[in-house]
């Protein structure tokens, strides 16, 4: 449906008076008396003594000249365009020692790729993290990339899901909800030394680390060293896979640790080789976040 244009005549100084000429309009339109629908237009109070009644474009010829030059009436502005992106609250697993910290002091840790390959647990570690295998196709041609990635960076898991399942999985008590996951992230970003750029957003589940992509347009030549020497240029074929790849392989796990419903938070850095975690202080996240409440653990 289209918008239509909706106009307000105020003046009314009760309710009651702005029905009644609405139900005045209704029979002028041929609505009879007795007929569920009584009134044209609907009332609407917006301010002290003062109603108003809302009244759509094609109904104008039932008011008055009077009425429809009076200062009393006027053209509802139409509603602007909105574009919105719905950022789900996330829970950040943590004993609740850790969870003090960040409450009292603003204390976080914040880990890496590097680490999440360290750890050998199946479910808490990942030994895939950091690595993904990129096909690209075109029709006539094809190239397979091993890439590794995310050495730059570091990383803080959360879940979209609260259950008592990922607290022991976790080895933890309590936990962190994070109710506005953008500007947390943006809070954060500013503790970290050397930023370049920040990534987040949920996880996907698949049964390998695999990307695959069409690429119509690729030309093999195109990752020659060039005309006189045919190998294959590794820097092109490196920057190629990136491009294809996208920012897939930072969000792409293994179907087995889909139960964690991981919602991630990343932050790029100008470094080549980040260490394992970093302990920051940031009391401006706090107000993001909140602490868990009988609520989360009963919804």
């Amino acid at each position: 449906m289209a918008y239509r244009k909706q106009y307000l005549l105020q003046g009314f100084i009760t309710n009651d008076l702005a029905l009644k000429r609405s139900h005045e309009m209704a029979l002028e339109a041929g609505i009879p008396e007795g007929n569920s629908t009584k009134y044209l237009a609907a009332s609407t109070q917006i301010g002290i003594n003062n109603w108003a009644l809302v009244i759509d474009e094609e109904n104008l010829n039932y008011l008055t000249p009077a009425e429809r030059s009076s200062s009393f009436f006027h053209e509802i502005p139409k509603p602007e365009q909105f574009v919105k992106f719905y950022t789900p609250t996330v829970y950040r697993y943590m004993p609740k020692k850790f969870v003090d910290e960040f409450f009292n002091e603003g204390k976080l840790k914040i880990g890496s790729f590097k680490k999440f390959k360290q750890n050998e647990d199946s479910q808490k570690g990942d030994r895939s993290e950091g690595n993904a295998y990129i096909f690209g196709n075109s029709g006539t041609h094809s190239f397979v990339s091993v890439a590794n990635y995310g050495s730059d960076a570091f990383v803080l898991s959360t879940s979209l899901l609260i259950s008592s399942e990922l607290q022991t999985l976790f080895d933890s008590d309590d936990c962190i909800v994070i109710t506005d996951p953008v500007n947390f992230a943006i809070e954060v970003s500013k503790k970290i030394e050397h930023f370049r750029g920040l990534l987040v957003g949920a996880c996907r589940y698949q049964p390998n680390k695999t990307i695959q992509r069409n690429i119509p347009n690729f030309d093999i030549d195109s990752l020659k060293v060039s005309e006189m020497d045919q190998s294959i240029d590794m820097n092109k074929l490196f920057a190629l896979s990136s491009d294809v790849a996208g920012d897939d392989v930072f969000f792409n796990k293994l179907m087995i640790h889909s139960p964690q419903q991981e919602y991630r938070f990343i932050w790029f850095t100008w470094d080549g080789d980040v260490p394992e975690s970093i302990d920051i202080i940031c009391p401006e996240a706090q107000k993001y976040c909140r602490r868990l409440n009988e609520l989360d653990l009963n919804s």
